[in-house]
């Protein structure tokens, strides 16, 4: 998906026509909606060999941490509510290696990595045994590689949709946001904010293509 993304980047320039030099959700003008729908397009159309999964928690119901022990806990959350689920489905089975990927930000910390890094492998060892082994835990910049920058649009348009107030003012980027999860046929399944920390806890899915773990 990443070569075909960067073939389908060069052939639009060749054409001249506008493209972003990144797709970034919260960068996105209102004069190119139409160029980032288009570019989601072409993601779609591989993506029956993709699941896609989100985690998300109310900060104001998680009052004993602070935010980096939060962010900490999703990371883990992501991982381990993930791959239950894609056990549960059939669609893999262990043992398996988690290669694990995020944005390379300003802001990235490599002791903070390290400390997350260690964390994970702790956290899999504990729950997995020896069946789910962390093989990489890094980060990318997103400019070279557009999965990255994929994972940004979703995670901004779930973000835009979780945030926003019912009856406030709409923009391109709510349309965008609307149109990914739309799209995508997003399912939103509640959890405990209070079992952030905790193992399993595993839903009834609606579909088996996309969906967002809320701790609520």
């Amino acid at each position: 998906l990443n070569f075909q993304l960067k073939e389908w980047t060069k052939k639009k320039r060749q054409e001249n026509q506008r493209i972003p030099n990144e797709f970034h959700f919260t960068e996105m003008k209102r004069m190119q909606l139409e160029t980032y729908k288009e570019f989601f397009n072409e993601v779609l159309a591989y993506s029956d060999v993709f699941s896609f999964k989100v985690v998300a928690a109310k900060k104001s119901k998680i009052r004993n941490k602070s935010l980096d022990e939060i962010i900490f806990s999703l990371y883990y959350q992501l991982i381990h509510l993930g791959v239950e689920h894609e056990v549960g489905s059939g669609r893999m089975g262990l043992p398996r290696e988690v290669y694990y990927y995020k944005d390379e930000d300003e802001g990235t910390d490599r002791l903070r990595m390290t400390e997350l890094k260690q964390t994970l492998t702790d956290r899999f060892k504990n729950y997995f045994e020896d069946n789910l082994t962390l093989n990489d835990f890094n980060s990318l910049p997103s400019k070279a590689f557009f999965l990255v920058q994929v994972a940004d649009l979703i995670t901004g348009s779930v973000a835009r949709i979780l945030n926003r107030s019912n009856d406030g003012p709409k923009n391109h980027k709510d349309e965008f946001a609307e149109y990914v999860l739309d799209r995508l046929n997003f399912s939103f399944l509640k959890h405990s904010a209070e079992n952030i920390d905790l193992e399993g806890e595993q839903k009834q899915l609606e579909q088996d293509r996309a969906y967002v773990h809320v701790f609520d």
